[in-house]
This record gives C-alpha cells, structure tokens and sequence, in this order.
C-alpha cells in the first residue's frame, strides 16, 4: 500500500509518497492549487505535481491506492470535487481520494492523528481543532480585512502602525522605523502610504515585516516586544475560545500544535501562552512540530483508509526531506 499526501496552499503545494512501512518514496513541491485562487493554474500544477511524482519513483506513484489532499480554500463540497477530478486527471486513473482543509495537515503534523487544536499563523491565522468524537470547529481564519489576528500580517500592519505613532509622536521611538523603511526601500514613514496602498501589494509587502518584528524585539526594543506578545495573548485567547466549544468534557491533556512561519520564533510565544493556560487552568500541552503539514496529509491517509501510522514514520519523514525548518 502507497498513501500519497498532499498539502496544497496559496503559495505551494508539497506532496509526498509513503508506504506502509513508514518509508518516504517520493517528495516534491509545485506552486499554489488553492481552487479559490484566481491566479492559480491548478491543473497545471497538479499535472506538473504527478509528472515530478513520475520522474522521482514511477514504481511508487503506480501503486499508490490512497490520497489525501489538505489544501487551502477546500471547505465546501464542490472546491473537494474540483480538487479530486484534477488530480485524477493529472492520475489519468481514479484511487481511493480523502480531501479536507489544509488545516488537518497542519493538526496532524503534531498530533500524528490524534485529537487536538492547531494555531495556524502565516501570512493568515486560523484556531482549528477535532476532538475525541470526530466533532470539529474553528475561530478565526477570516482574512486580513476582518481578523487574522497573530498572523504575520497582523504583526507586520501593528509594526507600521507603530512606525507612524512615532512619526506622529503619539507613540514611543522604535527601531522599527529604519528597519521598516530600509525593507520597503524608501526614506520616510509617509513613502510607505503609496506602497501599501497600491492594488494588490498591501499583503506581500506587510506579512513580511513580521520577521523584521522579531529581529527589532531580539535586540530589547520594547515596542517590537509588545506587538509580538499581544499575538502571543491572541492565540491563547482563540485556543481558549475553541478549547471551550470542542474539549471542555473531555479528559485529559490537549495537544495545542503550533504551525505557520510565524512560530519558527515559537520562543517569543511559549512564556506567554503557557502563562495565559495556567491562567485560565487549561489542560493544555504545547507543541511544536517536528515535521511539514505534508507529512500530516500522510497520516490522514493512513488514518481515513483505516491504516495505523507505523511508528517510525516520524523519524522517517525527519530524515528524508519532511523536517520542520
């Protein structure tokens, strides 16, 4: 038996062959499949997937008789059916097919199937979980224009708002300014308003920004520390609310997985996440995970086809390209 997963984003799509040994057969990575994305040519890049697929281990990809698909943008029924008639096509023949959200590979990733919550903060942010009777719910997740709260948008957007409050002097002094305006090439806070404002650019100049937060609040400036533990306060305050919808009867400790770019500085988030759950006397254990979202589409394969996960899968996927970075 060969499980193929995949993990399909707005940006990227990684999918990797594995068989019921826990080996990895095959490893490869497109552009974006989102079927939301209007940009996206995702039958291009399902067809290109399938053709890296083919080149790396044709034996493998022959014989593979699951897929799960946790891609971005698939929540109704007719994005799933659009996803699976693609990838069948780029096939050129039909296998037992799972699809679900992207973020039930992220889940999976620390939980290797197993119920918990996961903070998801990239560019966006969403609190998602499943508990012990399969039940499942979400808070946050709605785009930049209404939340996204902790995301690296959210960061990047407090950033130059702070960066203007100094401007204004309504606000402290903070490195920020010049890290800000060096990224963004230009000489004065008010150079930034036509660069923001351009159609289309707002959130690939923003979201980065959030990188040049953390590298501002390594060196002690106390502005770029509060932007970041406010998102640390906004991820437990959405982990709390999910926690309350979908665990408050159940037993026992609750993995809180923590996936996204955001948290490759998980260390400027635990103290004030694990405060916050002793706070509010939450079962909750925090979790960073070891491997890629598309290592947890394997699992979900092997986990739906009613599959156990062998269980040197994880050191497997470590040690053949699957690695959290």
């Amino acid at each position: 038996m060969y499980v193929l997963g995949i993990d399909g984003g707005g940006t990227k799509t990684t999918a990797a062959i594995c068989d019921i040994e826990g080996n990895i057969q095959a490893l490869t990575t497109v552009g974006p499949t989102n079927p939301n994305n209007p940009d996206a040519k995702v039958q291009d890049e399902f067809d290109q997937l399938v053709s890296n697929l083919r080149d790396i281990n044709d034996c493998a990809l022959t014989n593979v008789s699951v897929i799960f698909a946790g891609m971005s943008g698939v929540n109704r029924s007719e994005d799933k059916l659009r996803v699976k008639q693609a990838i069948f096509k780029a096939l050129n023949r039909e296998v037992t097919f799972f699809s679900d959200n992207d973020a039930v590979n992220a889940l999976y990733s620390g939980t290797l199937g197993e119920p918990g919550i996961v903070h998801i903060a990239g560019t966006g942010s969403i609190t998602f979980g499943i508990n012990h009777e399969n039940q499942r719910s979400r808070v946050g997740g709605w785009g930049y224009l209404i939340g996204d709260e902790g995301s690296g948008y959210d960061i990047g957007k407090k950033a130059i708002q702070a960066v203007f409050a100094a401007y204004d002097q309504t606000g402290p002094q903070t490195s920020l300014t010049d890290l800000i305006l060096e990224h963004a090439m230009v000489l004065e806070p008010p150079d930034l308003i036509s660069e923001i404002y351009e159609p289309g650019k707002a959130k690939s100049l923003i979201a980065p920004i959030s990188k040049l937060v953390f590298k501002a609040a390594d060196v002690g400036d106390e502005v770029a520390q509060k932007i970041i533990l406010d998102a640390a306060r906004s991820t437990a305050e959405s982990t709390y609310y999910l926690y309350m919808k979908l665990f408050q009867r159940q037993q026992g400790l609750i993995p809180l997985i923590l996936a996204g770019g955001v948290y490759k500085r998980a260390d400027w988030f635990l103290p004030t996440l694990e405060q916050v759950m002793n706070e509010k006397k939450l079962p909750i254990s925090i979790v960073v995970p070891k491997v890629v979202p598309a290592a947890g589409a394997l699992v979900a394969g092997f986990k739906l086809s009613g599959k156990t996960v062998p269980t040197v899968f994880l050191e497997k996927c470590m040690n053949n390209g699957l690695k959290q970075k």
